[in-house]
């Protein structure tokens, strides 16, 4: 008996079936592997996003800072400028000559010594020897004879525990007081006080009354008799 005559095409017809189970399969995962890392991208963004508000929070902060700085910078230039540009309010040592008139109530002289060692330290010369008188005239012609660019007096009041001293300066140039210093402590640390400060709060008028005696000086009309120095005796 001759046999049925087979179907062309259903031979192959089971492995194109698992082709095409194997390639849905293959598809299927493919999406369900897509979905899943959908999220892990999304995730991924956002800490870059962060990351990049955070570089951008942290440019804006450093940009500040630098800023700051700068402008500190700045400003620590500009006091360093001022510094060096700023006039010293030491006043520098001074030429001329000047008299220290002994000191009222000064026992044994020894303040007004101290007075005129501290200004011979600072670079004036002291003339000794000369006498007070009276009117600021006779204290201009005084000076414009013996070449001084000024005179310091002071007096001494008080007691030991609490001293009070008062210096004067007395320009050449006009005969006038110009300034005055007062110095209060117990006498046993008045010489000290006076070490500390007498220069500071001396040196403006001194320095004045240097730049004054430059200028011409007018001659007294009247007749001057100076008493400087030891008197000569009718021997000599």
């Amino acid at each position: 008996m001759p046999s049925a005559p087979r179907r062309p095409g259903l031979r192959g017809a089971p492995s194109q079936l698992a082709r095409i189970v194997a390639l849905s399969i293959f598809g299927w995962l493919a999406v369900a592997a897509l979905a899943h890392a959908g999220p892990r991208v999304t995730s991924g963004k956002t800490p870059a996003k962060k990351q990049s508000k955070r570089a951008h929070k942290g440019l804006k902060t450093g940009t500040a800072a630098t800023g700051a700085g700068g402008h500190k910078g700045r400003a620590t230039g500009q006091g360093s400028l001022w510094l060096f540009s700023r006039p010293s309010n030491v006043v520098p040592n001074q030429q001329g000559k000047v008299v220290v008139f002994a000191f009222r109530n000064d026992d044994g002289d020894e303040l007004s010594t101290q007075v005129g060692q501290l200004l011979a330290a600072r670079g004036l010369e002291l003339v000794p020897g000369v006498r007070p008188v009276d009117t600021p005239e006779q204290f201009r012609d005084v000076a414009t004879h013996l070449a001084l660019v000024g005179y310091v007096d002071g007096d001494v009041r008080g007691t030991d525990a609490k001293t009070r001293l008062t210096i004067r300066v007395r320009s050449g140039f006009t005969g006038r007081h110009v300034s005055q210093a007062v110095f209060t402590d117990s006498r046993a640390n008045l010489a000290r006080e006076l070490s500390d400060k007498l220069w500071t709060k001396l040196a403006p008028s001194i320095a004045h009354a240097c730049t004054d005696a430059t200028k011409p000086r007018k001659a007294s009309r009247n007749t001057l008799q100076i008493n400087a120095g030891t008197p000569l005796t009718a021997s000599e």
